[in-house]
This record gives structure tokens, sequence and C-alpha cells, in this order.
């Protein structure tokens, strides 16, 4: 299926005022065949070529989504720390989904920056999507600093997954769960070099209203494209290609950030 001319059937591609980035992602989200593919490079771990549809996009975050809401009453942030994982981005729908905002760490941060970024949002749940037992010791346990959290791995998150594809978890989150208006969609941390990290919150109007401003200066038109999913999720850059490409049900190419030579691709 051309996803770029099935979308031009349901809506103006043009005219994105009149959809939020829920509306659109559940359109987008219905059609088969479109992936978002990482492209590893150089001696990362993480395996070349790992792909996720929209369809599936929308199933695992509806998981995520369920199991942060059933578990944790209120609505503290959600932490993710990694790189550029796939998973990285059902975790953020997941939490927008839950009507939490969620807060990007990168694996580039000094654990000091990691240690001041927690302790400003106290999340319920940390995802570490970045495969390098971050908050774990040698003999697997979570670190003394980090046990007021619930540490969820890749591992432990494909399981569970793999666990509610039926049952309650499964079942689709409604629009008024996710965040809507003013509520924050997720928070960027300075690099505290003149203090601690300070917090930036960034609400679902604004992310909406970036989405439709950006999205014609990125040519974004309906017609099938790749999108280059490059910066860091904590760098706000990363926001203006992720959001108006996944807007417009576009192929996502995350590009891993580490050991990378560009002349490759």
């Amino acid at each position: 299926m051309d996803v770029g001319l099935a979308l031009c059937a349901h809506r103006d591609i043009g005219d994105l005022a009149a959809h939020s980035l829920f509306q659109v992602f559940h359109i987008i989200a219905g059609l088969l065949g479109q992936v978002l593919p990482l492209a590893g490079c150089g001696d990362i771990a993480v395996p070349a070529g790992e792909k996720l549809s929209y369809k599936d996009l929308d199933r695992y975050s509806d998981i995520i989504g369920n199991y942060i809401s059933q578990k944790y009453g209120e609505n503290t942030p959600v932490a993710i720390y990694g790189n550029k994982d796939v998973m990285i981005i059902a975790c953020m729908i997941g939490a927008l989904k839950s009507k939490r905002a969620y807060v990007p760490m990168d694996v580039s941060f000094p654990e000091q920056r990691v240690l001041d970024v927690l302790d400003s949002v106290r999340p319920n749940i940390v995802f570490d999507m970045s495969g390098k037992n971050f908050f774990r010791d040698q003999d697997g346990q979570v670190k003394e600093a980090y046990k007021s959290f619930e540490i969820i791995d890749k591992k432990y998150l494909i399981n569970l997954i793999e666990e509610n594809k039926v049952g309650p978890l499964a079942s689709q989150v409604p629009s008024e769960n996710w965040v809507d208006g003013d509520e924050n969609s997720y928070i960027l941390f300075t690099s505290g070099s003149t203090g601690k990290p300070k917090g930036v919150q960034i609400s679902a109007y604004n992310l909406d209203s970036f989405m439709r401003w950006m999205s014609p200066i990125l040519g974004l038109d309906g017609q099938a494209k790749v999108v280059m999913d490059q910066p860091a999720y904590s760098f706000d850059l990363s926001v203006s290609q992720l959001y108006p490409g996944l807007a417009n049900g576009f192929n996502m190419t995350i590009i891993l950030t580490a050991n990378c030579d560009f002349g490759t691709f």
C-alpha cells in the first residue's frame, strides 16, 4: 500500500490544523505495510534492520500506556533512557497515551546528570532501552540510587508486550486518556553546565502547533518519503523530524548517533 496516497484519501495532508497528533496517528496506524526501520552502524550493540510497523507501534504503545495507567495513579512523567532504539518511540507514545509527559535521557548523559534529572521529575518508571544495564550492578540488581524507580529494560518490555497482546492491557487507549491541550507532552533537560539541569516543558498544544508549522517547511505533502531520524531524543532538534514524520506516515529511518560513518549512507 502506498501510505502517502492512502493518507491523502483519508485527509488533506496540508491541513493539519484540524487534526491533533492523536487523530493523525490513529489514521496512520490503520495503514498496513509502513515500517520504522532502525539502521545500525559502527559497533553499537543494536541489531541492524530492526523494524516496527505503525500498526505495531500503535498496539505496543497501547499496552505500555495501559500498563502505566493501571499501575500508577498519579500522572508523574515517564523517564526513558537510551539512544536511538526503535522501542523508545513506543515508550514515548505509550507515555502520551497514559496522560504523562516523557523525559528522554541519552546514553551520553553523565551519571550525575541522570541522577539530577530523576531527582527533579521523580518518575515511577524508567524505561532503559540502552542495553547497558546502566541502572543495575554486576549481579543484575538495581543500584541503590535507583531503587525508588521501577526499571524496565528492553527484554522485560518485550516480554510484557508479548504476554499482553491479548487481554485488558491490549485494549485501545481512548483519546481522552492522551495528553491534551496545556498538559505536558515531553520535558527536555538542559545540560546543567551552569548548575543543575533545568527541565523545559512542552505541552501537547505546543507539539501540535509545531507539527503543523514544520510539516510544510520540510515539504511533507503526503507523498511517500523517508525521513532520517538522527538527533538524540534528548536534543530538541530531534522533534523536527520525529513528529512531522510520524504524523505524515513516513518511513522513519532511525540512525544511531554513536560511532556512525555517514559516508556509508
